[in-house]
């Protein structure tokens, strides 16, 4: 078996964009939760606020997703 080259490594940047993706729904959600959201709504609120930052987050996943050359 031959050695990967380093160069096909390139989801770092998702791996990153995804973390702060869940960071801020999950950051936003216990703001919510600390300013009085009831505890019982913090999951749905959770689940909200992750696919409303997928509108922005979208085209941060299409940029940074590593590309094969074939198009």
């Amino acid at each position: 078996m031959y050695p990967t080259d380093a160069g096909t490594h390139g989801f770092l940047s998702v791996q990153i964009a995804v973390l702060l993706h869940v960071g801020l729904a999950l950051g936003g959600t216990v703001l919510l939760w600390w300013l009085g959201l009831p505890s019982r709504l913090a999951v749905p609120v959770f689940i909200v606020a992750v696919f409303l930052l997928l509108v922005p987050f979208w085209p941060v996943y299409a940029d940074f997703h590593p590309s094969s050359g074939e198009r």
